[in-house]
């Protein structure tokens, strides 16, 4: 005979049901008895799997998208060919910080950040502003490379990967 306490825990455990593993008054069960623990154990239902979720779509693109606690932000940048430098560095980061507010995540919360510059000679200043404003939150893993060009010939474009912000209870 079979420690049923031993096998039920053992099973929900390995099956992430989340059960209490409460067994019978028995502490030994037959191996039938086995058997019918764990077809019900696998008959029950799984969770639902994670669902997309398009933040603030618009007609081309949407700017951002939510799968379970993973924000992907698309490319932010801005269209302000008047600007100087830092003045787009800032209004990158806000625009970014705005869609993964509305996402659920924020800055603080930032796994990945993609960094596209115009031209490399902007490294300097990009990253001086990017730690003022990031740094607090300790900066993620980041990628920075020179392109050709970017939409409306801006001078920088960022993108990101963070969490979503545990939900209170």
């Amino acid at each position: 005979m079979i420690n049923l306490r031993v096998v039920a825990s053992v099973l929900c455990a390995g099956l992430a049901l989340g059960c209490s593993a409460a067994a019978p008054a028995a502490e030994t069960v037959s191996p039938s008895a086995i058997a019918t623990l764990v077809a019900s154990a696998a008959a029950s239902t799984p969770a639902a799997a994670p669902v997309r979720e398009l933040i603030n779509p618009g007609a081309a693109l949407a700017a951002a998208s939510r799968y379970g606690d993973l924000v992907f932000a698309a490319g932010h940048l801005v269209d302000d060919p008047g600007a100087d430098f830092q003045a787009h560095v800032g209004d990158v980061l806000d625009s970014l910080e705005a869609t993964l507010e509305a996402s659920g995540a924020g800055l603080d919360t930032l796994l990945m950040v993609h960094v596209y510059l115009a031209d490399w000679n902007d490294w300097e200043a990009f990253n001086a502003a990017y730690v003022r404003r990031i740094g607090q939150y300790g900066t993620p893993p980041r990628a920075t490379v020179e392109v050709a060009r970017l939409g409306w010939d801006a001078p920088i474009e960022i993108s990101a990967i963070a969490h979503v912000r545990a939900r209170a209870p």
